[in-house]
């Protein structure tokens, strides 16, 4: 699974599991600044490799909150032969 490499910050922050980075992010003088940063940082760390993976020719999904993991695993199964 892969995931456009845009505004990653809030979807880390929004995870229960991830609540020290959220009240780090939040501890900021101008979170949204802080925020903004850290997604300029992250795109450009991993734009090139969110790219090549999907120039690859390898199977890869893309991360789709609409998409139920009943749905993403029927995909799996689908391309596999599974199904």
């Amino acid at each position: 699974m892969i995931k456009e490499p845009e505004d990653l910050v809030n979807d880390y922050c929004s995870r229960p599991d991830h609540q020290g980075f959220n009240d780090f992010i939040h501890s900021a003088t101008d979170v949204e600044t802080a925020k903004a940063t850290c997604n300029e940082t992250l795109k450009s760390l991993n734009d090139k490799h969110y790219q090549a993976i999907k120039e690859s020719g390898y199977f890869w999904l893309e991360r789709d909150a609409n998409r139920s993991v009943e749905e993403t695993m029927e995909l799996v199964a689908k391309h596999f032969g599974m199904k």
